[in-house]
């Protein structure tokens, strides 16, 4: 979690498993967007990743969105995409 001024404004999870961490559900409250919150979570999130002993770091996000260029910018590349799948009944 992030806090300002005791506040909760971000969140981000990490799951570790066979030497690989993911990073999941990061995310800011809309009015505290654009101050850095996010990129810090990620980050902390490598970090903790790192201490856990886990060699890959991954996480998923839309292609093209403001997620994707700050994951980017803070050192991720694209490994892969993926496609989904949807059958309506």
């Amino acid at each position: 979690m992030a806090y300002v001024d005791g506040k909760p404004v971000g969140t981000s999870f990490l799951f570790s498993l066979v030497k690989t961490g993911g990073i999941f559900n990061v995310g800011t409250l809309k009015e505290y967007r654009k101050r850095g919150i996010a990129t810090a979570l990620t980050i902390h999130a490598v970090n903790e990743s790192i201490r856990k002993g886990n060699d890959i770091h991954t996480l998923q996000t839309d292609k093209g969105g403001n997620a994707e260029r700050l994951y980017k910018k803070i050192g991720f590349v694209t490994d892969h995409t993926a496609s989904w799948y949807v059958k309506k009944l």
